[in-house]
């Protein structure tokens, strides 16, 4: 029979493998990030609309948080700052906003 491996609580699990599966937030009260459940797969293709729900979701994103939700409707010949360009307002270095 095969043995389970033993639990830990020194294990951290390495949260840029959910990147495009979740939503991570700093609430200021647990050490810990707090993630939710938002996988791009249940995302618009089309980019207008996809933008639309990102910016639903959250008023601002950081270009490292909002590049796995992008991904996959970048076409070959474009980039996921050219997308954002296209799409949203760089509010602040790495920052942006919905378009108006």
């Amino acid at each position: 029979t095969a043995e389970m491996p033993h639990q830990t609580t020194s294990y951290v699990p390495d949260i840029s493998l959910l990147k495009n599966l979740c939503l991570s937030e700093y609430d200021g009260k647990v050490s810990d990030d707090v993630l939710t459940y938002f996988p791009s797969s249940n995302l618009p293709l089309d980019v207008s609309s996809r933008f639309k729900r990102l910016f639903e979701v959250r008023e601002c994103w950081n270009e490292d948080d909002i590049e796995p939700f992008l991904k996959d409707v970048v076409r070959e010949d474009e980039s996921v700052v050219q997308i954002l360009l296209k799409n949203a307002l760089l509010k602040e270095k790495g920052k942006w906003i919905a378009k108006p």
